[in-house]
């Protein structure tokens, strides 16, 4: 009988092959006329070779160096773990994912469990691919035909793109990202707030109690979207439960006679997404939640009560010509991140887990100025800004609930 050699395996079979040429057992009493056995060797440099041996006799080779034709495919025909883990984790997110579609479509809020099982999708891990996918350059015959499609599903108006030729976007970030023609979104001067981005009107109004709401009825904190009124240089644990939400918004409206407004916009696939700075203000201090990347869309901010509290968001905050003025860019599931040009240390979406209302604070060293309509940020797909500000009491908007609205033109103007 020949076996086949190779490498440092040469001694292993020279001494399989003398156990069966060399044996000296007494022959089985009912010894079968024939059979055959595989031969399966392991290693660190090779997964495994198989070598089949056929002879009558009796077998004196270690069990762990032999397989019976019959036990091979039976170990064969077992579905790999990894596989059986795929299987299952994909179907726990698609029931996951049902009964949050199913749920997002009705006018009942939701409940703990579903709460809790949305929050335990890994959508983090899956916006960092799709972060990764967006940045992976496209053959060239591939980018007319893949971002025309994006086009036609979203709504994309190319026109107003600085560049037009879809063969020159090398992936699909940069065609998020594209830069408009100059002077086709002009900047209203006549109204002292504009809208930051492209998007929809998601809710505006008067803050109350340090409630601030989402979508109509459904609310969230004020002092859980933006944490404490202390900065630090360390990351902190958010507590603020020794402080009522009514205090706490006393606490930012200083002037008399002014009153604490917001206006959240949301961002849809197909907007332009970068934004813009709403006014013309100071900038003190951003405060980094590394939160979760929940949907941010009207069907889910109607269905979780405190969405935005429990997503990453970074808040800058500072001073406009009638008080406190804040700006935040809430990310979502699917976006891969949130730059911000003049704050290059911040990194959004990262692998590192952090414990629950976590933050990270940053105090400008030297305050950053910034004028209405100056690029400000930039998402790598849609969310969604929400502004927190102080207004003379009476103060105007100029939106009403669900429009659409493109960055420069006005949402309000004080009386």
């Amino acid at each position: 009988m020949t076996l086949i050699k190779c490498g440092y395996h040469c001694s292993l079979l020279k001494c399989i092959n003398n156990i069966f040429q060399h044996s000296s057992k007494p022959p089985l009493l009912h010894q079968p006329t024939a059979w055959r056995c595989r031969i399966s060797i392991f290693s660190f440099r090779k997964k495994s070779f198989h070598q089949h041996l056929r002879t009558p006799g009796y077998n004196h080779a270690p069990k762990r160096f032999l397989k019976t034709d019959q036990a091979a495919e039976k170990e064969g025909a077992k579905l790999p773990l990894k596989y059986k883990v795929l299987l299952v984790s994909s179907g726990v997110l698609a029931v996951g994912y049902y009964c949050v579609h199913t749920a997002t479509h009705s006018d009942v809020p939701a409940k703990p469990w579903q709460i809790n099982l949305y929050r335990r999708m890994p959508l983090k891990t899956l916006s960092r691919l799709w972060g990764k996918f967006n940045q992976m350059e496209l053959p060239i015959f591939l980018r007319k035909p893949l971002l025309g499609l994006y086009i036609w599903m979203f709504g994309c108006n190319i026109e107003e793109a600085e560049i037009e030729d879809l063969k020159l976007y090398r992936n699909l970030g940069e065609f998020f990202r594209r830069q408009l023609k100059p002077h086709v979104r002009p900047i209203d001067n006549e109204h002292i707030l504009t809208s930051p981005a492209d998007g929809k009107i998601l809710y505006y109004g008067e803050v109350k109690n340090g409630i601030l709401e989402q979508v109509k009825g459904v609310t969230y904190s004020l002092r859980g979207f933006l944490g404490p009124q202390t900065w630090t240089a360390s990351p902190q644990v958010q507590d603020v439960s020794h402080i009522s939400d009514e205090d706490y918004q006393k606490v930012l409206s200083l002037k008399p006679g002014n009153e604490l407004y917001h206006v959240i916009v949301y961002l849809a696939p197909g907007d332009y997404h970068r934004f813009h700075s709403p006014a013309t203000w100071t900038i003190h201090h951003r405060r980094h939640f590394p939160g979760e990347l929940l949907s941010v869309n009207p069907g889910v901010a109607r269905w979780l009560q405190g969405l935005f509290n429990f997503n990453e968001r970074a808040v800058y905050t500072g001073e406009w010509e009638h008080g406190f003025f804040s700006m935040a860019a809430v990310g979502a599931t699917n976006v891969g991140s949130i730059k911000i040009y003049c704050d290059e240390e911040l990194e959004t979406n990262t692998r590192t887990k952090h414990p629950e209302y976590t933050y990270f604070d940053k105090r400008f060293t030297t305050p950053v100025e910034v004028e209405k309509g100056d690029m400000f940020g930039e998402f790598n797909l849609g969310s969604t800004m929400v502004l927190i500000f102080e207004a003379p009491s009476g103060f105007v908007f100029k939106v009403k609930e669900g429009d659409k609205i493109k960055y420069g033109r006005p949402l309000g103007t004080a009386p």
